[in-house]
């Protein structure tokens, strides 16, 4: 009892250590507000800019600065008084998906275009889920007059066959099909969340950016299982929600190297990117020279896969572009 109690207490320590760790810069900022900081960041500014599409002009808008000492003292206090009754890592968590959550809510464009970038390692329970959340923030947008629905003749044809199938599904003979109507629900709500919401030519560059981003971070997360995957397996946390965070990571681990002949298909994309022979006028500053180093990673990632045909699928699509 001491020795899991003893455990569970260390988990909790290095946990709450990490999460003081990455609070640092931010405290240390002076007195940018969070946006600023991001802007001014190489890293945070190409993934909200670039990635996700958020205007640069909207995060700086000027506000009257906020006591943020008090605001941070409050919630540590509410935060520090939770921990009697809950684990500090769920509480973290759960506060991480809440935000998450407002942001797919209020912002359905980026949100989607994060569920581009990362949903090649996501769980499908989890895309799922996620996949819910933009559906009813678009569908709030949509409510509101502040976005439009789209259904041209093809669109028309695609809501045919998706009932065609999802009716497929639900009245079958024998076991029906794997994946079942649900998930044939989601991917229908994902095709017109897309065409809708990313329907103009400067939407779809960002989105060939996320494509981009989310290949490399998907090789990112291939090279890691490929060397470390033994060695996260063989830790074990006393901690339930830590143990459930390493089970999750291991499943994104698997999860990439499924993926990653998703990596082997966007190749010829990317290197188009690389080159500028896209140019729709919406190109982001310096965005061909990330794409290059981005593109490193993941041919790095084909190669360490030691697969001949995912070699010879890369080799054939690289030729023909």
């Amino acid at each position: 009892m001491i020795s899991s109690t003893f455990d569970t207490d260390l988990d909790a320590l290095v946990f709450g250590a990490a999460l003081m760790l990455i609070s640092l810069p931010l405290l240390l900022s002076g007195n940018k507000t969070l946006s600023e900081a991001v802007s001014e960041s190489k890293l945070g500014s190409f993934f909200a800019f670039d990635v996700l599409g958020y205007r640069k002009e909207t995060a700086l808008v000027s506000k009257k600065p906020i006591k943020r000492c008090d605001i941070a003292m409050i919630a540590g206090m509410i935060l520090g008084l939770s921990s009697f009754y809950a684990d500090i890592s769920d509480i973290t968590f759960a506060i991480v998906a809440v935000v998450i959550a407002l942001f797919a809510l209020s912002v359905p464009e980026g949100g989607t275009l994060a569920l581009i970038a990362f949903a090649p390692i996501l769980p499908t329970s989890v895309s799922g889920a996620y996949i819910v959340i933009l559906a009813v923030g678009y569908l709030h947008k949509l409510l509101t007059g502040r976005r439009v629905i789209r259904l041209d003749l093809a669109e028309a044809f695609m809501l045919i066959f998706s009932a065609l199938v999802v009716c497929g599904d639900v009245f079958h003979y024998g076991n029906g099909t794997e994946i079942g109507a649900p998930v044939h629900i989601l991917l229908v709500l994902v095709y017109f969340i897309i065409v809708n919401l990313l329907g103009n030519d400067k939407w779809r560059s960002i989105c060939r950016r996320a494509v981009v981003f989310g290949g490399s971070l998907t090789s990112t997360v291939f090279i890691a299982s490929h060397y470390f995957y033994d060695r996260l397996a063989a830790l074990s946390f006393a901690s339930e929600s830590l143990e459930t965070l390493k089970q999750t990571l291991l499943g994104m681990m698997r999860n990439s190297e499924e993926s990653v002949i998703y990596v082997a298909a966007i190749l010829p994309m990317v290197l188009l990117e690389v080159t500028g022979r896209i140019d729709d006028g919406y190109a982001a500053h310096n965005f061909t020279g990330k794409a290059a180093v981005l593109s490193v990673i993941m041919i790095f990632a084909i190669v360490v896969s030691g697969s001949r045909s995912l070699w010879l699928c890369a080799a054939i699509g690289v030729s023909v572009l």
